[in-house]
């Protein structure tokens, strides 16, 4: 691969980092919403707008991100997300107008669409090549686990000073990690064209022969090689909804069927710390059991989830609410479905643009999501919601396996 354990390991904790101070500060932010109500004196329908279009424009620009990254260059989108999140932080802490919230939200989506996990597998795969499956499972993980740690640690501070200074030193310190990682700790980055628009000739970089060499198809290519991608596009569009209708409504699930809040804030910050142990894993628990039975376990651990929360709505039984959010967390896999699978299902020719395409299919969801879930519980109460949740991880879990079974990698190992 061409580079030292060291430089490597630099690499990834630089992604790490950077991953966390950037994506991580989305997840931050939700811990001062009842704060930014009361400053902005909107209620939760109005506030939800900003999310909306944060997640409307992550679709948009996944869509694209494949360009954007190629023309920039994966650190590179790194380190703008770095700074489009510091601004996301400090604006987001001083907003007392809905203005300023719809502004911040705006920069957010840019973070959420080509910044974060779609630019770190294009750096982690100049790295660590063939291992790039364990090396993005370990990131995940550790990114997880930390955002899970700051988290806890911003639910302290609160207590001692006011959410505006302390979102302003995030966005200081947000800034400065970003710099250093991707100057520092990950370094110089071959730059490298997507292999769709690469052309071999006379004199091109090592990185660029190489990327010729590599097994597997283009994004285009592989929507002419059958059904696999198209099955994974939509698999990829409805586990967003499995996704985000924990994340989002878990808590409210638990008090509507008379848990305290502050036990359902525990239930959630539990979710997190299993989820972020199973991301730990995942790159592992892919090479060992492949992704096939991986998409059995992620998507029938979450219905088996879903399942002992109904349960326990109706009998009260408290393991079996600790259980169902355990079970819950193996959804969390979903932002990093497209970076484990892809290798496995179309190859390592173009891991950052299917990466991305994979990423744009989860936002499109997501997009519906965050209205159309409230919509259904509108309608049917919150259990029956849930139950539609668990029929949903079923249904995403048989587009994932067709997507398997129809995988072009599968022929490509047959012939050799």
């Amino acid at each position: 691969m061409g580079y030292s354990k060291g430089k490597r390991v630099s690499a990834a904790v630089g992604v790490t980092l950077v991953l966390v101070s950037a994506s991580g500060g989305t997840s931050v932010m939700n811990a001062i919403v009842p704060f930014l109500l009361e400053g902005m004196q909107v209620n939760l329908t109005t506030f939800m707008i900003g999310p909306t279009v944060a997640t409307i424009l992550s679709f948009a620009m996944s869509a694209i991100g494949v360009k954007i990254i190629d023309i920039i260059s994966p650190k590179w989108c790194m380190l703008i997300g770095s700074v489009c999140s510091a601004l996301t932080m400090y604006m987001v802490g001083t907003a007392t107008s809905f203005v300023f919230w719809i502004i911040a939200n705006i920069l957010n989506g840019i973070v959420l669409a080509f910044a974060t996990y779609a630019a770190a597998g294009g750096v982690i795969a100049v790295f660590y090549g063939e291992s790039t499956q364990k090396a993005f499972g370990v990131v995940g993980g550790m990114t997880a686990l930390l955002v899970a740690a700051w988290m806890a640690a911003t639910s302290g501070l609160l207590h001692i000073m006011p959410y505006s200074q302390l979102f302003t030193i995030y966005a200081v310190g947000i800034v400065v990690v970003g710099v250093f990682c991707n100057l520092v700790l990950i370094g110089k980055v071959p730059r490298r064209k997507a292999a769709s628009k690469a052309q071999p000739a006379a004199g091109a970089e090592q990185g660029d022969a190489a990327a010729q060499d590599l097994p597997g198809y283009t994004f285009g290519e592989t929507l002419k090689k059958g059904a696999s991608i198209y099955f994974f596009l939509i698999a990829m569009f409805l586990v967003a909804w499995c996704a985000s209708g924990i994340t989002s409504y878990a808590s409210v699930y638990y008090t509507s069927f008379g848990m305290a809040a502050t036990t359902a804030a525990a239930m959630l910050s539990l979710y997190s710390f299993a989820a972020a142990f199973l991301k730990l894993a995942s790159g592992f628990i892919l090479k060992k059991i492949g992704a096939k039975a991986m998409s059995i376990v992620i998507y029938l651990g979450f219905a088996a989830g879903i399942v002992c929360l109904l349960v326990w709505s109706q009998t009260q039984l408290f393991p079996l609410a600790i259980a169902g959010i355990v079970l819950c967390a193996f959804i969390s896999y979903a932002t990093m479905i497209p970076g484990l699978f892809v290798p496995d299902l179309y190859g390592m020719k173009d891991y950052t643009g299917i990466n991305s395409a994979g990423v744009a299919g989860y936002y499109a969801g997501a997009v519906t999501v965050l209205f159309g879930l409230s919509i259904v519980i509108g309608f049917l109460g919150y259990f029956n919601a849930f139950v539609v949740l668990a029929v949903a991880a079923l249904v995403t879990m048989a587009f994932m396996l067709a997507a398997v079974a129809t995988s072009p990698m599968r022929g490509m190992k047959g012939k050799e």
